[in-house]
């Protein structure tokens, strides 16, 4: 006797529907949760700008600027790993302080990023954005470099 691949079929879809019968359709998104009451993982700032830099000793810098602009990325090769430069702390207080009466919000704006000096590494500063910017790589003096 032969049998069909078509009466199969309900037996197959039967057994299949046995298979991982739960009481709870919510338990697996309960297990993904942590149940300690940890807060939320909070993601590092986005990068608003990059750009390439040829400095006064022919040297060029790739820096990527992230939002809020109290740090940037810096790197002297192409696909290399970017050393973090922060503002520091006292820095970061002053340019969130209120702009002095009388300020206008160009100055406001200029003061939050174009005079905080941004540091980290070992020998690693930055100063500026835009088309001009100052660095310092370790073992060399504080140069301009420009956006070619």
């Amino acid at each position: 006797m032969r049998l069909s691949f078509l009466s199969l079929a309900p037996v197959a879809l039967l057994a299949l529907s046995a298979c991982n019968n739960s009481d709870n359709a919510a338990e697996p998104e309960a297990e993904a949760t942590p149940a300690t009451g940890e807060a939320p993982i909070e993601l590092p700032p986005s990068i608003v700008d990059s750009g390439v830099y040829r400095c006064a000793d022919s040297s060029v810098v790739y820096v990527d600027f992230y939002q809020g602009g109290k740090r940037a990325g810096i790197r002297t090769e192409q696909n290399g790993q970017p050393i973090i430069l922060n503002a520091p702390e006292a820095d970061m207080a002053s340019s969130e302080a209120t702009p002095e009466a009388g300020a206008t919000p160009e100055a406001a704006a200029t003061s939050e990023t174009g005079d905080l000096t941004l540091t980290g590494g070992d020998g690693y500063a930055l100063k500026g954005t835009g088309q001009t910017i100052e660095v310092q790589l370790p073992g060399k003096e504080m140069q301009t470099c420009k956006s070619s």
